[in-house]
């Protein structure tokens, strides 16, 4: 649905309903399986019970709050945040997975190009739902850049 609101954000309300209906007649697995579809390292993050679980748990939660959550949610997902990047000043972490593919590369250089004094973690083999399949390393990254902040205040 990511791809579909950035090529085609009119059928996205369409989608929406769509996935709504699935999840709440309780095919959440089938809506997951066909959104990672064509995502090797999120569909191999699926396989394991606890990642489908949290996931799953996370759309029934978008679900709940209704169609025009799912619509709301998905701009900001693949919005161009360097225009807002280049009036800050303050310290900025970006934790990224290695095989993400709804955000194209030439976003993340176009924010380091806006705010440059911003830090990234690249983490490999994770993808979309990085922070449930490598919580660890999320943490582990936004963990010392805390400490660098400290440390030059």
């Amino acid at each position: 649905m990511v791809k579909t609101s950035m090529t085609a954000p009119y059928a996205v309300p369409y989608l929406a309903r769509i996935a709504k209906m699935l999840i709440d007649m309780g095919q959440t697995r089938m809506f997951i399986k066909k959104i990672d579809e064509n995502e090797d390292v999120d569909k191999a993050a699926m396989e394991k019970r606890e990642n489908f679980e949290a996931i799953a748990r996370m759309y029934k939660h978008i679900s709940q709050q209704g169609i025009q959550a799912f619509v709301e949610e998905l701009p900001s997902i693949h919005t161009d945040w360097s225009k807002d990047a280049k009036g800050l000043s303050c310290p900025i972490r970006i934790v990224l997975g290695a095989e993400l593919e709804d955000q194209p590369r030439s976003a993340l250089e176009d924010y380091q190009l806006a705010a440059p004094q911003a830090q990234y973690s690249i983490v490999p083999d994770a993808g979309m739902y990085l922070l449930t399949t490598h919580t660890a390393e999320v943490f582990s990254a936004f963990e010392e850049f805390s400490h660098l902040v400290v440390q030059r205040s």
